[in-house]
């Protein structure tokens, strides 16, 4: 058996608005079995008055030598709670045995910090 990873993955937002709905996945290059991170189901995204978006899961398991590919997709609320402008974008990142790692999603005017944080499992 391989040496494994922990990943925990934090997303903050940093510019726009939280007037989206979204669906964030995690999954492994070896494994493409999609690990739902959130998944607002057409209503709008929970964010903290410090920008942290409000994930129903943060931490997933990646093989050492693996990566992590986290998956965005989101729709922009209207005024009428319509969803319109739908993006989806990917973000790889390879497993780090300790330190983090970062990147952006850009949808529209919204940008989000991913940030994850290595840990070997002993």
């Amino acid at each position: 058996m391989l040496p494994a990873l922990e990943a925990t993955i934090s997303i903050r937002m940093t510019t726009g608005s939280g007037n989206s709905c979204a669906r964030i996945t995690a999954r492994t290059r070896s494994i493409g079995e999609k690990a739902v991170l959130l998944d607002t189901r057409g209503r709008e995204v929970s964010v903290a008055d410090d920008g942290k978006v409000d994930l129903q899961r943060s931490v997933v398991v990646v093989e050492e030598q693996g990566k992590l590919i986290i998956g965005f997709e989101a729709a922009q609320l209207g005024e009428d709670g319509q969803s319109s402008i739908t993006a989806a974008r990917e973000m790889t990142l390879p497993a780090r045995c300790a330190l983090r790692s970062e990147g952006y999603f850009t949808i529209g005017t919204t940008r989000l910090h991913v940030l994850v944080a290595w840990s070997l499992i002993p």
